[in-house]
């Protein structure tokens, strides 16, 4: 039995002939002209440039100029864009995608955010390992009362669990679960990720999620990333979850459109 390497995504196959240079696994790519990420159904077209996503992808990438915007604070790595204004469906996305290429987390505060609690949320001033933090179960009374203090969004009121990484009696970062809310396919939804203001946990995200497979028998489940938030969803990828799909822009409060939302799986 003859193996090759794929070209395309590095992952080993068996060729079904000698000229197969690509493997028949789903292949994603990025769309040249809204920056959705789309499967490519032909792998004989993994060695051409990516193309539109779709045939009604109307954007014309060789016109395009960065959008204007407005920077209300930096904290650290990440951009508070003021985006209270009505732009095109992408616009947002565009920014967010040129202040990502220059390693900085674009955050866009929409005119329902509270940016006070934004500016802490984004604050790094104290970095732990989580080989100092054990994990517990937590009563959903101390999950919603730690979210409630630190997250951004409000506490989701049908999360099922929640896991914590608590020292001296002090959580420092929790991931709460639900069943799913949109996709009926999986058996959990992973609702919230989310570190003490002020905090950073290295490998925080990774201990908690192998408990939640040792204790709670979590092994299928999807999330969802606001990517108006947070545009880096690697930490994800890191735990072994994949990116499924990025969904489009949608519009808010205000025909104010986000960012999309990045969905990623683990089955």
């Amino acid at each position: 039995m003859i193996f090759k390497i794929c070209r395309f995504c590095g992952k080993q196959f068996i060729p079904r002939s000698n000229r197969q240079l690509y493997c028949d696994r789903e292949h994603r790519r990025i769309c040249p002209s809204c920056g959705s990420v789309y499967i490519e159904k032909y792998p004989e077209n993994l060695s051409k440039p990516p193309r539109k996503c779709c045939s009604y992808c109307g954007i014309q990438p060789k016109t395009l100029s960065l959008p204007q915007f407005e920077t209300i604070d930096q904290v650290g790595r990440s951009i508070l864009i003021q985006s209270n204004v009505s732009r095109g469906r992408y616009e947002n996305l565009r920014i967010s995608q040129h202040l990502f290429s220059r390693d900085l987390n674009p955050v866009h505060v929409f005119p329902s955010d509270n940016l006070d609690k934004l500016v802490k949320w984004c604050e790094i001033t104290k970095k732990l390992d989580s080989a100092e933090l054990t994990v517990y179960k937590l009563n959903l009374d101390y999950a919603r009362e730690f979210l409630e203090e630190n997250d951004i969004v409000p506490f989701y009121k049908h999360t099922s669990s929640a896991l914590g990484l608590v020292n001296e009696s002090k959580i420092y970062q929790i991931m709460t679960f639900s069943k799913p809310r949109y996709n009926k396919i999986y058996d959990y939804e992973i609702i919230r990720c989310c570190t003490r203001n002020g905090f950073q946990v290295k490998g925080g995200v990774d201990k908690l999620s192998s408990a939640a497979s040792m204790y709670l028998g979590i092994f299928n489940c999807i999330t969802y990333q606001d990517l108006s938030k947070q545009f880096n969803y690697h930490y994800y990828e890191q735990i072994g979850m994949n990116l499924h799909h990025i969904n489009r822009p949608r519009i808010r409060c205000g025909k104010i459109f986000d960012c999309g939302t990045a969905v990623l799986d683990f089955r």
